[in-house]
């Protein structure tokens, strides 16, 4: 037993008094999802040591620790655990007590009863001590002390606790000067948000900025590049095992924890990923332009230092953009307009359509725009008026994306719906009969705004569009509402210019399976 507690000392001495070792030229790349790419370059300053000890080693994740060197052979490398005393402050009453076992102190219980007494011990809930003025010894709850004091305030705040140690062992026979360790880490992430100001008509400037978020550990004179993309890290919800603290139990409980699943409940809604934008519209040939598998990086101009739990924001770029402002509404589609076995066939609301103003932008950039929230200004006089916020989603180098800033409600739509004819009993392939009822629709639209609109309106349409008097854009989106419609789902579009005080009306016709 000695010579387990000379060896356990001896080590722990050899902890404290390593070798110089420098751990230089970090390069990290922070991905959106709260997980890092990590290198650290570890130096031997010691010609005669075979083997380099690292202390500080990191929470690495499933699968991505990894030891690189350039000469020489590494005979092992191994992870250890060893017990640590360590001195930690006090959290609760007991641990108080605790520290400052064999000094004499005062105890008031809950029920008002005062002990001048002498700690002895902490066993579980009780409390063994000497009672000073009586000399007998007393086994107390700790539960029933309510308040502590003690002689001349000299009291200790700090308790020693057993804690898990882990280092790294690199073993070699040819010495090596130079260890590159790699691996993968959560904790330090990145939040991205734009700043858009509009400022001359189709002028914009549009800038990025990114929030650092540091939970991970003190990052000094480190290279970091912001990753943008879509990184495939299916292990990224687990720890390695060479330096966890878990048991094999734990690691290998019924082959679950570390298998693969299909899980994306993990992801960080969209922004902490990619959300490709619906509007992406490409007017360039070279609409997509990768770098390093389709990974995006910005490299901070700067060495970077950060203290763990420490925050930053950097301005990645800054641009100069035209944007174009449209006008959209969406009517209501039919699709749950008309009931399966039901009769009436037409269903009209009095509600006013809704209309957003929005703007179309292009990115001219030289890298994707990334998934991000937006604050939207107004330049008036080089004062910035808050107009919207809204969100960017990914797009991609040449192409366009639009973004909502307010309702516009001097645009007036109202959809009217009429039937006007009906077949009745065809009968079609699965050997039911059916009506195919014929429906004609009527939008109108005034422009109540002081200028001259481009309005875009959409319509998801449930069956065969026939006839419409405005020139129309459509496409069928699938074949089929469901397995018992014969009826093709139509996305239908419209766009009508319209100059100051304007009103117009589209009417437009369709066919409808009924039963």
């Amino acid at each position: 037993m000695l010579k387990k507690k000379l060896l356990f000392g001896l080590f722990i001495s050899q902890l404290i008094n390593l070798p110089v070792l420098s751990e230089t030229n970090q390069e990290i790349s922070i991905f959106k999802n709260n997980i890092s790419f990590v290198k650290k370059e570890i130096y031997n300053n010691t010609k005669e040591s075979k083997e380099i000890i690292i202390k500080d080693i990191p929470d690495a994740l499933f699968g991505t620790i990894s030891f690189l060197y350039d000469n020489g052979k590494i005979d092992s490398i191994t992870s250890e655990n060893f017990n640590v005393s360590e001195q930690t402050d006090v959290k609760n009453l007991t641990e108080l007590i605790e520290a400052n076992i064999n000094k004499n102190i005062k105890l008031t219980l809950i029920s008002g009863e005062v002990f001048e007494v002498k700690i002895h011990k902490i066993q579980g809930e009780l409390i063994f001590c000497n009672h000073l003025n009586k000399s007998q010894d007393l086994v107390l709850n700790i539960n029933s002390v309510k308040f502590v004091a003690f002689e001349n305030n000299s009291y200790s705040s700090k308790i020693n606790k057993e804690n898990k140690k882990r280092v790294i062992k690199i073993n070699s026979n040819d010495k090596p000067k130079k260890i590159d360790m790699i691996y993968m880490q959560k904790g330090l992430g990145w939040i991205p948000s734009y700043r858009l100001i509009l400022e001359d008509k189709e002028k914009a400037k549009l800038t990025l900025e990114a929030t650092l978020i540091n939970d991970m550990e003190n990052i000094e004179n480190a290279n970091v590049s912001l990753v943008i993309g879509y990184p495939n890290f299916i292990y990224s919800k687990y720890k390695s095992p060479f330096t966890s603290y878990d048991d094999l139990s734990w690691i290998f409980n019924d082959g679950s924890n570390y298998s693969y699943k299909k899980n994306y409940s993990y992801n960080m809604q969209n922004i902490a990923y990619q959300s490709i934008s619906n509007n992406d519209e490409s007017d360039s040939d070279n609409s997509i332009s990768t770098q390093n598998e389709d990974l995006y990086f910005y490299k901070l101009p700067k060495k970077l230092s950060i203290k763990k739990s420490d925050r930053a924001i950097f301005e990645l770029f800054s641009s100069q953009i035209e944007y174009q402002d449209i006008y959209e509404g969406e009517l209501e589609n039919n699709l749950n307009k008309y009931n399966y076995y039901d009769k009436q066939s037409v269903k009209n609301k009095n509600e006013p359509i809704k209309v957003w103003h929005s703007i179309r932008i292009k990115n001219s950039a030289k890298t994707p725009f990334t998934t991000a929230p937006v604050m939207v200004f107004k330049n008036d006089n080089n004062k910035l008026n808050p107009i919207s916020q809204d969100i960017i989603n990914y797009t991609s180098v040449g192409n366009k994306t639009k973004v909502k800033l307010t309702l516009s409600p001097d645009i007036l739509i109202k959809e009217t719906d009429k039937e006007i004819s009906r077949r009745e009993n065809i009968k079609l392939a699965d050997g039911n009969f059916y009506k195919l009822v014929t429906i004609e629709s009527k939008i109108n639209i005034k422009n109540s705004l002081n200028k001259e609109i481009k309005l875009n309106l959409s319509k998801i349409i449930e069956g065969d569009l026939l006839e419409s008097n405005k020139k129309t854009n459509s496409s069928v989106l699938n074949m089929y509402n469901n397995y018992f419609s014969y009826n093709k789902i139509n996305k239908t579009e419209w766009e009508i210019p319209l100059k100051q005080d304007q009103s117009e009306e589209i009417v437009f016709k369709y066919s409808i399976y009924i039963r």
